[in-house]
Protein backbone atom coordinates (compact mmCIF):
# COMPACT_ATOMS: atom_id res chain seq x y z
CA UNK A 1 0.00 0.00 0.00
CA UNK A 2 1.31 3.45 -0.89
CA UNK A 3 1.43 5.57 2.26
CA UNK A 4 1.78 9.36 2.32
CA UNK A 5 3.45 11.11 5.25
CA UNK A 6 3.07 14.88 5.30
CA UNK A 7 3.41 16.70 8.57
CA UNK A 8 4.89 19.46 10.65
CA UNK A 9 8.37 20.72 9.80
CA UNK A 10 9.13 20.92 13.52
CA UNK A 11 8.26 17.25 14.19
CA UNK A 12 11.53 15.31 14.17
CA UNK A 13 10.82 12.24 16.32
CA UNK A 14 11.94 9.46 13.95
CA UNK A 15 11.16 6.72 16.50
CA UNK A 16 7.54 7.82 16.74
CA UNK A 17 7.14 7.99 12.95
CA UNK A 18 8.75 4.55 12.59
CA UNK A 19 6.53 3.09 15.33
CA UNK A 20 3.35 4.35 13.66
CA UNK A 21 4.43 3.24 10.19
CA UNK A 22 5.49 -0.18 11.48
CA UNK A 23 1.92 -0.67 12.75
CA UNK A 24 0.55 -0.18 9.22
CA UNK A 25 0.69 -3.51 7.46
CA UNK A 26 1.81 -3.94 3.88
CA UNK A 27 3.43 -0.55 3.23
CA UNK A 28 5.02 -0.86 -0.19
CA UNK A 29 5.86 2.75 -1.00
CA UNK A 30 6.33 6.02 0.94
CA UNK A 31 5.12 9.35 -0.46
CA UNK A 32 6.57 12.50 1.08
CA UNK A 33 6.08 16.23 0.76
CA UNK A 34 9.86 16.72 0.70
CA UNK A 35 10.03 19.09 3.67
CA UNK A 36 12.02 18.91 6.87
CA UNK A 37 10.46 17.30 9.93
CA UNK A 38 7.89 14.52 9.56
CA UNK A 39 8.43 14.26 5.81
CA UNK A 40 12.19 13.74 6.26
CA UNK A 41 11.52 11.15 8.98
CA UNK A 42 9.31 9.22 6.55
CA UNK A 43 11.98 9.38 3.84
CA UNK A 44 14.56 8.06 6.32
CA UNK A 45 12.15 5.28 7.32
CA UNK A 46 11.73 4.25 3.68
CA UNK A 47 15.48 4.18 3.10
CA UNK A 48 16.08 2.06 6.20
CA UNK A 49 13.35 -0.39 5.15
CA UNK A 50 14.32 -0.50 1.48
CA UNK A 51 11.00 0.97 0.33
CA UNK A 52 10.61 3.12 -2.77
CA UNK A 53 10.02 6.82 -2.12
CA UNK A 54 8.21 9.46 -4.15
CA UNK A 55 8.92 13.03 -3.07
CA UNK A 56 6.63 15.84 -4.19
CA UNK A 57 8.63 19.03 -3.88
CA UNK A 58 7.72 22.56 -4.78
CA UNK A 59 10.07 24.06 -7.38
CA UNK A 60 8.21 27.29 -8.02
CA UNK A 61 5.34 29.32 -6.67
CA UNK A 62 2.74 27.14 -8.39
CA UNK A 63 4.80 24.18 -9.62
CA UNK A 64 5.20 20.82 -7.90
CA UNK A 65 7.34 17.97 -9.19
CA UNK A 66 7.52 14.33 -8.20
CA UNK A 67 10.95 12.75 -7.75
CA UNK A 68 11.24 8.99 -7.42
Amino acid sequence: MKTAVIGSRSFVDFRKVAKVLDEILEITHIISGGAQGADACAENYAKKRGLPITIFSQIGQNTVRAVE
